[in-house]
């Protein structure tokens, strides 16, 4: 199983700034209940500038354009996204939930495809 890029760059990440950037997350996100096949979920969405920040410092050079497109992530139990992802919204939320059920990436047109264009197409 491929392990998501931010998840290699965020376990490099020694565990103080990890626990200073989700405290930041936690203090500047606001919560918002996701409901999908009779379960709730609680969303935290971190403001843009915030979220940009954070996450494109823990990497250099070429990569951080690809953190910079990232639109969601999930650590433990939480689900965390950027403030302003309209376009498949649902589908990254569930994406992202299924990653903290267990589920890893996939190649394949699914929920779990990394790339949102190939969720997109997929009946969830």
């Amino acid at each position: 199983m491929k392990i998501p890029l931010l998840q290699r760059l965020w376990t490099a990440t020694t565990g103080s700034k990890q626990e200073e950037i989700i405290t930041l997350f936690n203090k500047t996100a606001k919560i918002e209940q996701f409901s999908y096949n009779g379960n709730t979920y609680d969303i935290y969405v971190i403001p843009r500038e915030i979220w940009s920040r954070e996450l494109v410092n823990l990497v250099h050079g070429r990569l951080r354009i690809r953190v910079r497109l990232t639109r969601g992530i999930a650590w433990g139990k939480r689900v965390y996204i950027r403030e302003a992802v309209e376009l498949g919204r649902e589908k990254l939320i569930i994406h992202e939930v299924g990653h903290t059920l267990g589920f890893g990436h996939t190649w394949k047109p699914t929920i779990m495809n990394p790339t949102w264009l190939f969720r997109w197409f997929n009946r969830m």
